[in-house]
């Protein structure tokens, strides 16, 4: 009944706006236009108006009896505000929030926690205004991500230029009242940050702002810092904080890191309850990648049963019928972001699952979380403000608690050992989403070469105990890690780890 009465109103409006289109008239040029002034309605006009007020009154009415019966279902159709006592009851002991605001006159930052005072929880950095945000998601960030096909060292550099920027103006910057959000967190000495961004800075790797108060990491291998030289941020001067690629202490190494759309969205999120039944769902839709068909069944091996489809398998009506009946729901696949029509993002699967289908017909009741191991999974609309729109937001619509996403394009096999790591951390240690996801980050990391080289082996030898060849990819990864010294660490570039966040409940 609500989604016909949702219709029948859609349906009036459009009506009406046809009918009271205004006569075209004759002007002493004879040219003919649209007349200026106000249409007069016609008696049909107003018995549709008419009818559009009655229609209106009953989805209104509707709605009502739905906020009683899911009030997060009334809620994504009309949005209720949540006052910051409403929020603080969500927090629990040892994490706060960080709610971001972007206007013209600056950034507004929130942290809140279960028991301070709202009043000496905000900072506003009058020089990171909604104008230099812009500018740097667009000029230092989306720009050289656009150009990385032909510069990968660039891009590179970007991600380590924007940690260095988010330091700088975001994480150490100064209110007028002399405290910076580093300061206000350092007063409340959590173990985790929830931040809750805005505009632009939803497309940004937060977790991986650069430290400049602990002790840098031993210096890693696999990237040095000739290639990817320090430098650069919104004035164009160096950036002050030193170190290289592989050596810089971030945000994530003192902190457990999770995101959320917003707090409206949250505060049902952690209401929704989920039983553990063991069951598992994932989509596979290319054979042209091994390691991602690697990954699907090492981390099938955590649970109890598993729904699998391979390859032409994973046609839309599949996906949605039987995603929605497992624990996780685990997409090993190509994905792509549509900045120019975002409701067109998709993963790539036999057919296309895009962000529309995911609005309007995924239901994931018994999801825990929903894993996007694909590239630009957590990229989202600019514009969007501070309810983004974006396959993560799709997957918790849907109904998951939690989902994991890419921030950008990511390297197949980092991914594939960071996400058999990240379940073994949830399933077998216990951990909780967001810990898991940090735990397997820094795992992979740390990985030397000598740590790397038994997995391709194990490949190799399991696909000969088959009687078939192990493919070309993982034949030339074997001989790229064996020419490395042992100690070796290919993956200490956060690119190769950092893309992934957790949005949604944390635990």
């Amino acid at each position: 009944a609500f989604v016909s009465v949702r219709k029948k109103i859609e349906e009036l409006r459009q009506s009406e706006q046809r009918e009271g289109i205004s006569q075209p008239h004759t002007d002493p040029q004879g040219e003919r236009h649209a007349s200026s002034s106000p249409a007069i309605p016609r008696p049909r006009n107003r018995e549709t108006l008419a009818m559009i007020e009655q229609t209106r009154e009953k989805y209104q009415n509707l709605l009502k009896q739905i906020r009683e019966l899911d009030p997060e279902f009334a809620a994504s159709e009309q949005a209720q505000p949540i006052s910051a006592s409403e929020i603080q009851q969500q927090i629990p002991a040892g994490t706060v929030f960080a709610e971001c605001f972007t206007a013209n006159d600056g950034t507004y930052i929130f942290l809140l926690d279960g028991k301070n005072d709202i009043s000496e929880s905000c900072l506003v950095l009058k020089d990171l205004t909604a104008e230099k945000v812009n500018r740097m998601v667009g000029e230092h960030w989306l720009t050289p991500y656009s150009q990385r096909n032909q510069s990968v060292e660039n891009w590179h550099q970007a991600i380590e230029n924007i940690s260095g920027m988010l330091a700088e103006k975001f994480w150490y910057a100064n209110d007028p009242s002399g405290k910076s959000l580093n300061d206000l967190v350092l007063e409340r000495n959590p173990e985790r940050i929830v931040f809750l961004p805005h505009s632009g800075l939803h497309l940004l790797p937060l977790h991986l702002i650069s430290l400049k108060d602990t002790p840098l990491r031993p210096p890693q291998g696999g990237i040095s810092e000739e290639a990817f030289p320090q430098g650069g941020n919104l004035d164009g001067e160096k950036s002050p904080f030193e170190g290289g690629a592989g050596d810089v202490s971030r945000l994530t190494d003192k902190y457990e890191i999770a995101y959320a759309p917003s707090a409206s969205m949250l505060r049902f999120i952690l209401k929704r309850e989920r039983e553990n039944t063991g069951r598992f769902f994932a989509a596979n839709p290319d054979f042209r990648m091994p390691f991602a068909n690697i990954e699907v069944e090492i981390v099938a091996k955590n649970f109890a049963q598993s729904q699998i489809l391979w390859h032409e398998e994973t046609r839309r009506a599949a996906v949605l019928e039987h995603a929605g009946k497992g624990d996780a729901a685990h997409f090993s696949c190509h994905g792509r972001f549509e900045s120019k029509n975002p409701l067109a993002s998709k993963l790539e699967l036999a057919e296309d699952l895009t962000l529309k289908d995911i609005f309007a017909t995924l239901r994931l009741p018994d999801t825990d979380i929903a894993v996007l191991s694909a590239c630009e999974t957590g990229m989202v609309e600019l514009e969007a403000g501070d309810e983004y729109i974006g396959l993560p937001s799709g997957f918790l619509f849907a109904g998951a608690c939690s989902v994991v996403s890419a921030l950008w394009a990511v390297e197949d096999f980092s991914t594939h050992l960071l996400m058999q790591i990240f379940y073994d951390k949830m399933h077998k240690q216990n951990m909780g989403k967001a810990a898991a996801l940090r735990a397997a980050q820094h795992e992979v990391r740390d990985m030397r070469a000598k740590d790397i080289r038994p997995h391709l082996e194990r490949y190799i030898e399991n696909a000969e105990r088959q009687d078939r060849s192990p493919s070309l990819k993982i034949r030339g990864k074997h001989i790229q890690y064996n020419a490395l010294p042992d100690d070796e660490q290919p993956f200490a570039h956060p690119y190769y780890w950092g893309a992934f966040v957790c949005s949604g409940a944390w635990d």
